[in-house]
């Protein structure tokens, strides 16, 4: 075949138009002809005869696992909803029981208002930065008591630092000592070659 009867074959090709034969014959001068231009039809190709050689099939009783499979979600999906149901239920009763319990204590029996004496507006505020403070002392001392603590230990692992100054001395000590043994064991190479 000449090249535009090539591209008019690839086109009846795709549109599903061709003979066994004339795929064929398509498949074998694709697979011959490096031009670039073909270059996705031959990947076609090489993906058609990957999936034609594959032999990958459902088994006998496929069609009857996934039926039973079925049925059980449909009878599970029943229970699933009342669960639903129910929790639906259960978080609308916590969200009614949630409002009750901040309503109650939002309406607390002290009324706050605007006070139009300034002496005693003074006093008010004051009776309150002392509160307030008081407060700050009892939330700062636990903090205050870790941080010595952490001080401390802090100041033990210097302890830590000098005996791994004395863990070096030590090494430096063995090996002068295996720096000892070596210079012995020349002395005595040296004894044996002078009296031989």
């Amino acid at each position: 075949m000449k090249q535009p009867n090539i591209d008019a074959l690839i086109e009846k090709f795709y549109d599903g138009k061709t003979s066994i034969e004339e795929e064929d014959f398509l498949k074998q001068f694709l697979l011959a002809n490096e031009d670039t231009k073909y270059e996705d039809v031959r990947l076609h190709f090489e993906m058609m005869n990957v999936m034609s050689n594959s032999n990958d099939e459902l088994s006998d009783g496929f069609e009857d696992n996934l039926l039973k499979k079925l049925k059980k979600t449909s009878a599970n999906g029943k229970r699933i909803k009342l669960i639903r149901t129910f929790f639906g239920i259960a978080a609308s009763v916590a969200i009614l029981i949630s409002v009750w319990i901040t309503v109650s204590i939002a309406g607390s029996k002290q009324l706050y208002g605007t006070i139009n004496d300034p002496v005693l507006a003074f006093a008010e505020t004051k009776k309150i930065i002392q509160e307030v403070s008081r407060n700050v002392k009892k939330g700062v001392s636990p903090v205050t008591t870790n941080l010595k603590k952490v001080e401390k230990g802090i100041e033990k692992t210097k302890n830590v630092k000098k005996v791994d100054e004395a863990i070096n001395n030590v090494k430096q000590i063995k090996k002068l000592d295996e720096t000892s043994a070596l210079l012995r064991s020349m002395t005595k190479v040296k004894v044996k070659a002078g009296n031989s």
